[in-house]
């Protein structure tokens, strides 16, 4: 997994821990984070109550402008509390304790009270809001006629004592009784009467406030005791002391990234640094997981100028020279060139935070906004879908401002800044697209025939008169770029990888130099057809060879011979059955009939139509002459050769025949006909052998193509020139023995009818070893028991190949080739060396003559 992965899956986890952490609602009751009932969140959002989970963190000499409310819910106030409390109290804040448990029984011990919250609950049949659990209590206010009425749920009472005066006091009515019994309703022996809900008094220049009830501030009855509320905030900062709520983990959470908004809740210059550097890290990290090169260091430097001078005037206006000391780190990325792809995030990272340090500086950060895009503008990393208008650019861009959206916890202000470089690039992107719609892009070639495994390709014109990237994008996801500053020709691969008809879709893209935008301008949808190769060639066989009256005439027959070797070992189990008869070819057939498998595949299927080619022609009497084979004199006199059954007698070298004491004839070529083997070669009788496995259908098709190019330049030198052709398939070697062009017909008409596929591809990996390391790895004695099991089975292999070589007379000193799988490298590197020790020629199949002329063009063969 990329790095630019992982950091981007990381920052959305995070971001999506925090988000989630911050804005989901709690169920923790009298929890300010808490949205439910029993929740204190309308006490914060309506009256903008700060929360404090430490009371000494509250200024005693600016105690007078805070009005505190103590909820108490799980324990008995502490000493060092009470003492605190009491400072603020004297010094004038304004604390209202809410306690149904009596909780706070200590504190007004400690300050001076006589009064006492007593934990039972009081319900009212008569004065009430909903039902009996939610008595109405009339508050009455010192030195005012003004009352107000508040709406409690199942309160505790206060019981008062002989005290000084008090400021606001708060009675039920004469209705209300003490619910002894607990079981909701009034009983006999439940005390029924006035009780004191609410007591306040004045303590010092601050005044102390008892509500025995915890529920009086939840959202259920906020709208209805807001304006007592009210009162009690009116012209002072509302703290809500969180310090004796029972939180849970997920309300400690929520306070604690609360807590960390330090510029909100500060907004001193060093809170201000530490920002900076958060900014810093965060941008730094996502340029480092980016991989990018600078595309323009003149843009970036035109930044860096920009933000010095910015610095500058933020310092001079604010006196404060201390804001100089973060552009120092622009020094950084010229220290070392790999430090240079963080140029763009320092100066966004000080942008930012000139920003934040004059907030009335902020037209001044318009015009970075619009230079940063240029300066993160990468050096061309053209990816991604070209659908999307916004380019690879601004996307990083994008991804570098999104980053920063965690720091809103901190500060929130910082969604300005972020806002306008997203506008700018947004803005930018819309630019460049409307530029991109003026480029023009036609097809100038496509083709409608291509050969299995050539390359082929379509081409088209761009026209644009603006610096450019052109992507051609494949249905597969395959993609070529380019770039133009003018019209010019780009091109992409078609694939031919099997046979058939062939339907994909181009899609062409144009990416403007700095990358901020793309825009898909066409897309063609191509239909060609994948031809075999081979198949070609046959056409080109049919037409220029088997047309021809005087080639039709030289055909005649060929002596064939089977032989089966055990698939085990590789040894012969029998001498096989030579063809030479109608009844020897269905002998052959029927041998191969029993042992096929899966039906006609390359291995054995090619051998078996082949062998029915033969008793084609049998029946049909083609190839069957009285006596002998009519030959004429073609083409210019190339040397001598041994005699063949069917040979003129004017062409025998009579002077060579009685000094060699056996018949020698003269050899004359097709006109116009590519020398292939030398002389001594020819006269040597060729032998090519063709391993019929093959790892994929287009490594057979070449193997196919390679046997019909060996024998169609065989045939255009001399047609009459004798050859070997051994076949090996599976357990099988068929070995041909007669003139070229009689192998190179039947192999035509073998072809003709379909050409053989393989059921499955396989991956692999070949080559030739070196003769010195075949010798080696073979007499060596000391060798792995694996290499050892493979040098054998291959040099028994090679062993049958020479015995069936011999069985057939084909003796040394004749010229071979070889044409097999790149996978059998190995084996045929053994067979190679053992057919040179025994006194065999090896000639490579690309020398013995591929017709240098032969291309498709548009589906058509030429001969050129």
């Amino acid at each position: 997994m990329s790095r630019t992965i992982i950091v981007v899956v990381s920052m959305i986890m995070i971001i999506s821990f925090l988000a989630a952490t911050v804005n989901t609602p709690t169920t923790t009751p009298y929890s300010p984070f808490n949205t439910g009932d029993k929740g204190y969140s309308k006490l914060v959002d309506v009256l903008n109550a700060k929360l404090e989970n430490n009371v000494m963190g509250l200024s005693i000499e600016e105690a007078i402008r805070y009005t505190i409310i103590m909820p108490l819910q799980k324990r008995p106030v502490d000493r060092d509390t009470i003492d605190y409390i009491g400072k603020l109290l004297y010094r004038g804040s304004a604390v209202i304790v809410f306690d149904e448990q009596g909780y706070s029984n200590e504190l007004i011990k400690e300050i001076g009270l006589n009064i006492e919250v007593v934990n039972q609950t009081i319900l009212d049949e008569i004065r009430r809001a909903r039902n009996r659990f939610y008595p109405i209590t009339r508050v009455y206010i010192a030195n005012s006629s003004e009352t107000v009425l508040l709406v409690f749920h199942m309160p505790s009472y206060i019981v008062v004592g002989e005290n000084r005066s008090s400021y606001m006091i708060g009675y039920t009515s004469r209705y209300a009784y003490a619910d002894l019994d607990g079981n909701g309703v009034y009983s006999p022996g439940d005390h029924m009467g006035q009780y004191t809900l609410v007591y306040g008094v004045k303590i010092g220049d601050g005044l102390l406030i008892i509500v025995s009830d915890m529920d009086i501030a939840v959202n259920e009855l906020f709208e209805d005791n807001i304006v007592f509320l009210k009162k009690l905030g009116y012209g002072r900062e509302l703290v809500l002391y969180t310090g004796y709520l029972d939180l849970g983990l997920l309300d400690r959470l929520k306070y604690g990234f609360l807590e960390l908004n330090i510029i909100a809740r500060y907004g001193s210059m060093e809170y201000l640094f530490i920002e900076l550097m958060l900014i810093l890290s965060i941008l730094m990290m996502m340029s480092y997981s980016s991989k990018r090169e600078l595309y323009d260091r003149r843009s970036s430097l035109i930044s860096l100028v920009y933000i010095i001078l910015y610095g500058i005037y933020v310092s001079l206006l604010m006196k404060n020279m201390i804001l100089l000391i973060p552009l120092s780190i622009l020094i950084i990325p010229y220290v070392s060139s790999k430090l240079r792809k963080f140029l763009p995030s320092m100066i966004l990272s000080l942008g930012i935070f000139y920003v934040l340090s004059l907030w009335n500086a902020l037209p001044l950060y318009i015009p970075l906004a619009f230079l940063l895009p240029f300066a993160f503008s990468e050096k061309p990393r053209i990816e991604g879908s070209l659908t999307m208008f916004i380019g690879p650019s601004s996307l990083l861009l994008i991804k570098h401002v999104v980053a920063l959206l965690v720091l809103t916890l901190i500060d929130v202000r910082i969604l300005v800044p972020i806002a306008i470089v997203l506008i700018s690039c947004l803005i930018l992107s819309i630019l460049y697209f409307i530029i991109l719609s003026y480029v023009k892009i036609e097809a100038l070639s496509i083709p409608d025939k291509v050969p299995l495994g050539r390359s082929a390709h379509a081409e088209f014109m761009v026209v644009t008169e603006k610096p450019l990237y052109v992507v051609l994008e494949r249905s597969d996801g395959f993609r070529k770029v380019f770039w133009r500053s003018i019209a010019g020709v780009v091109s992409i691969d078609v694939p031919a990888d099997h046979v058939g008809i062939h339907i994909i879709s181009i899609s062409m893209g144009v990416f403007d130099k700095w990358g901020f935008s793309r825009r898909l301008l066409k897309t063609f949808t191509l239909k060609y057809v994948v031809v075999p190769i081979t198949s070609r060639l046959i056409e080109l066989i049919r037409k220029r060879i088997f047309s021809r009256e005087e080639i039709r005439r030289l055909i005649a027959e060929v002596e064939v011979s089977l032989m089966e070797i055990s698939s085990e070992t590789g040894i012969p189990v029998g001498k096989g059955v030579t063809v030479s008869s109608r009844e020897a070819i269905r002998v052959a057939i029927e041998l191969l009939r029993r042992n096929r498998t899966g039906g006609l595949t390359a291995i054995t299927g090619l051998l078996y139509r082949f062998l029915e080619v033969l008793e084609e022609q049998w029946s049909k009497g083609i190839g069957r002459v009285s006596g002998y084979v009519k030959h004429s004199r073609i083409g210019e006199y190339l040397g001598a050769r041994d005699y063949i059954p069917g040979d003129r007698l004017r062409d025998i070298h009579w002077k060579k025949s009685l000094s060699k004491h056996s018949l020698i004839v003269k050899e004359y070529g097709v006109s116009g006909g590519v020398e292939s083997f030398t002389s001594r070669s020819s006269v040597l009788e060729p032998i090519v052998i063709l391993d019929l496995f093959a790892t994929s259908n287009i490594e057979l098709d070449h193997m196919m193509y390679n046997l019909l190019n060996i024998y169609l330049n065989i045939v255009r030198r001399n047609p009459v020139t004798r050859s070997y052709l051994v076949l090996i398939a599976r357990e099988f070697i068929l070995v041909v023995k007669g003139k070229s062009i009689d192998i190179l017909y039947n192999l035509y008409r073998t072809l003709e009818r379909s050409l053989p596929k393989i059921l499955y591809s396989y991956e692999s990996i070949g080559r030739y070893l070196e003769m010195e390391y075949v010798k080696e790895i073979i007499e060596n004695g000391y060798k792995p028991r694996p290499l050892t099991m493979l040098v054998k089975v291959n040099k028994a292999f090679s062993n049958n190949i020479v015995n069936a070589l011999i069985e057939n007379t084909i003796l040394p000193p004749k010229p071979y080739t070889l044409i097999h799988s790149k996978s059998l490298s190995f084996r045929y590197s053994i067979l190679r060396y053992v057919l040179n020790r025994n006194g065999y020629q090896y000639i490579d199949h690309s020398k013995i003559g591929v017709i240098p002329g032969l291309q498709m063009s548009r589906g058509r063969i030429r001969i050129e």
